[in-house]
């Protein structure tokens, strides 16, 4: 009888008493980031420039530009092998002067003129002659 009442004993010390229960608190978003994970990511993505595009290859490597300019010129260096790499590309950004410089990449290598920009240069403030 003696050993049980030691075992009710150390049971009882590790049980939380209603003072150690009061002493609890929820964890900041800091010390609970596992929790918060999605925020802090969308806070990362808010922080960051937005993408202008993303280029791929059939090797599974990818590669996102935040400057139009490298995006641009990895377009024209890899454009020409994509048939051996798999080379794709994908234009994010809304400005104009980015989309229109893809679309003359591809026209250039093509052989062909842009279709597009010859209309594009007889306009005078948005209106067609």
């Amino acid at each position: 009888m003696r050993k049980r009442k030691k075992e009710d004993q150390a049971s009882h010390r590790n049980d939380p008493t209603e003072n150690q229960i009061s002493a609890l608190r929820p964890a900041s978003r800091e010390e609970a980031g596992l929790f918060y994970s999605d925020d802090l990511r969308q806070q990362r993505m808010r922080r960051q420039e937005p993408l202008v595009g993303r280029v791929t290859y059939a090797s599974g490597e990818r590669q996102e530009f935040t400057d139009p300019r490298e995006y641009l010129q990895t377009i024209r260096e890899e454009l020409p092998y994509r048939n051996t790499t798999g080379f794709r590309h994908e234009t994010l950004t809304d400005d104009p002067a980015v989309r229109e410089a893809v679309d003359d990449i591809l026209w250039d290598f093509a052989g062909e003129e842009n279709p597009r920009r010859s209309g594009r240069e007889l306009r005078m403030g948005g209106l067609g002659t």
